[in-house]
């Protein structure tokens, strides 16, 4: 066989092929609302990419079994309408990047973006094209290690637990021994210790998987209870939040419960006159902890004046009604409070959607989610402590007059 032979083999591309190809490339430019680096342009262009030559190798696999006939392959011409719409789109998702990045503060493009959103795909795909399925499946499978090593999965990081440095803050360290409910009723006699029973509010923060407490918490509560506050905290885990959720997603509820409890014990046993309201508050893993614990205050008639949860994961909370002692804060592009398989499906109200490319979307944008100014993605200020002044009056019970 000659080389001209050859050649012309190796880049014969099935119809199937390209046309996967050319979705998962498109998919992997789809516009996100968080800035996105080189690297993850890159391996997200490569992986969807040789996902969609995957899906387009079996589909014409499948069709080669039902027919005689194979498929003739793609002509130059149209390979060259199909990089052309991918030129276009990586120039529609350039200039889409720096309008983010602009907003948000952030350092423009260079031309290594530009490299990883076209060069890498790009080749990486006619390479594999190139050789046997055997060799795609072995890339393919090294992609999604690759994946995985650079922490696609979520934006945290575990590490010590960091603690706001204020005296309005009590915290209880994982390494205390002991049960939850050792734990929580040791960390309670220091707050009692500490004259928190005559102060106006006691703060239960559920803290994030790595024991994260956010300073913006303890200093709006400190400003909106004009000083006469204690923020109490009970650490259930060290690992980053997304594993803590997926490994253990109770521990976030049964540690803020256990705190609940103990708080609540010590001031049925107080004079009415030292007797502080009680407010629950959460951040990302810490908000679902702090509304499992909410849930459970209301089934046992345990008194809250309020929670604030800020930026719970997508579908990890209760539903309930205006008038509930709840406020919930999500910023606009916060990812992590948007991001979930029913994306596929239902739209988020303030976003454009489209089915699929918006589920990709939305996690390409959590690795960035916490490199953003506060205001923006998945950070957030002292507006988690000042939002106990918005908290709704309280929905009425309705009793057996009420109701007829």
């Amino acid at each position: 066989m000659s080389p001209r032979v050859r050649r012309s083999a190796i880049f014969q591309i099935r119809p199937a092929v390209a046309a996967g190809a050319l979705v998962g490339r498109l998919l992997a430019l789809s516009p996100g609302m968080m800035p996105r680096s080189a690297l993850i342009t890159a391996v997200a262009g490569t992986v969807l990419t040789l996902i969609g030559i995957g899906i387009g190798a079996v589909i014409g696999m499948a069709r080669d079994r039902l027919r005689d006939d194979r498929p003739r392959p793609v002509p130059g011409f149209w390979l060259g309408v199909g990089l052309l719409i991918v030129g276009s789109a990586v120039g529609l998702a350039a200039r889409h990047e720096l309008a983010v990045r602009s907003a948000l503060g952030v350092p423009p493009i260079g031309v290594g973006w530009i490299v990883a959103a076209t060069v890498v795909p790009v080749l990486t795909a006619a390479a594999v094209i190139a050789i046997r399925p055997r060799v795609l499946l072995t890339a393919a499978a090294a992609t999604v290690l690759v994946t995985s090593a650079i922490g696609l999965s979520g934006p945290a990081v575990a590490t010590a637990p960091s603690v706001p440095d204020s005296a309005a803050m009590l915290y209880g360290p994982l390494t205390e021994p002991g049960s939850f409910a050792q734990r929580a009723d040791r960390l309670v006699s220091r707050w009692v210790a500490a004259g928190g029973l005559a102060e106006r509010a006691v703060v239960v923060a559920v803290p994030t998987g790595s024991g994260w407490v956010d300073a913006g918490t303890v200093e709006g509560a400190r400003r909106h209870f004009d000083g006469s506050v204690r923020v109490l905290a009970l650490q259930y885990d060290d690992v980053a939040s997304w594993k803590a959720f997926v490994s253990s997603p109770a521990r976030a509820g049964d540690s803020a419960t256990a705190l609940v409890a103990a708080v609540a014990r010590r001031i049925d046993r107080s004079p009415q006159t030292q007797r502080p309201q009680m407010y629950l508050a959460g951040q990302s893993l810490g908000a679902v902890g702090a509304d499992a614990a909410r849930r459970w205050a209301r089934r046992t008639g345990v008194d809250l004046a309020g929670t604030v949860l800020a930026g719970p994961p997508a579908g990890t909370i209760e539903e309930v009604p205006a008038c509930e002692r709840r406020v919930v804060l999500a910023n606009d592009d916060d990812p992590v409070t948007a991001f979930g398989v029913s994306l596929l499906w239902r739209p988020i109200d303030h976003r454009p959607w489209l089915p699929v490319a918006s589920l990709l979307a939305t996690a390409l944008d959590l690795p960035a989610a916490l490199s953003v100014s506060t205001g923006h993605g998945h950070r957030y200020g002292l507006e988690q402590g000042l939002a106990f002044g918005d908290l709704p009056p309280g929905c009425q019970p309705i009793g057996p007059r009420a109701a007829s």
